[in-house]
């Protein structure tokens, strides 16, 4: 008992800090349509940048508790085609995103260790851009550039993009660690809606993340 004891206490010790960064591909995949009959949207996922702090703590044998601090892009393309009009639009939502999880260790080798985890995450939008090109019957292109707007509402704006301020979601996530690296692949599952204004593209949409990243443990 007392070296039961003790082994739990020793693992409760065992913290550690990631830094690092990677890719990440994001979609924003349709859900429930407006009632526009002629209307016919789609997206499709575009590349950008992650950083991300975690910090993790052994609770028991090969559990692990981790929480953290990371910055993604989420970007994505956006064609509209209505009645009278076509709208193409590349949209860049920038945010701030804390998980909290747990992740299990799954197999030991010589060169590392394999592991998964599952996790919830809350986001907070800090700013967006979208850009792109609107055309009205047979005149000529209007380019688009603007600033993504941040609001809890306003559904009857039509342009620019208003975006909700908070994301919540489910992330899944596997990796290796060898020495103090860490390589892993994470995949995010947005279960808020992102736009405030989902008339605007005929439909709401909801994040869906790719990642790659490399890690270097630093504590």
């Amino acid at each position: 008992m007392q070296l039961a004891d003790l082994s739990c206490t020793v693992s409760w010790a065992q913290t550690k800090i990631f830094i690092g960064g990677g890719l990440s591909q994001s979609s924003f995949a349709s859900g429930t349509a407006t009632q526009k009959p002629f209307d016919k949207t789609s997206s499709s996922g575009l590349i950008s940048g992650l950083a991300n702090v975690q910090i993790e703590k052994s609770v028991f044998k090969s559990y692990t508790v981790f929480t953290g601090l990371g910055f993604n892009s989420a970007r994505a393309h956006i064609s509209r085609t209505g009645f009278s009009s076509t709208d193409e639009r590349d949209i860049t939502i920038d945010y701030l995103m804390i998980p909290i999880g747990i992740s299990r260790k799954i197999f030991t080798t010589k060169a590392g260790i394999g592991w998964c985890s599952l996790a919830g995450y809350a986001a907070y939008a800090i700013s967006g851009i979208e850009k792109g090109v609107y055309t009205y019957l047979n005149n000529s292109p209007s380019i688009i550039y603007n600033k993504v707007q941040i609001r809890s509402n306003n559904p009857d704006q039509s342009s620019p993009t208003v975006v909700v301020p908070f994301d919540f979601g489910l992330q899944a996530e596997v990796g290796f660690d060898i020495n103090r690296f860490r390589i892993c692949t994470k995949y995010l599952w947005g279960l808020k809606g992102v736009m405030a204004n989902p008339d605007l593209y005929s439909s709401q949409y909801f994040n869906r993340t790719f990642t790659i990243a490399l890690n270097y443990q630093c504590l």
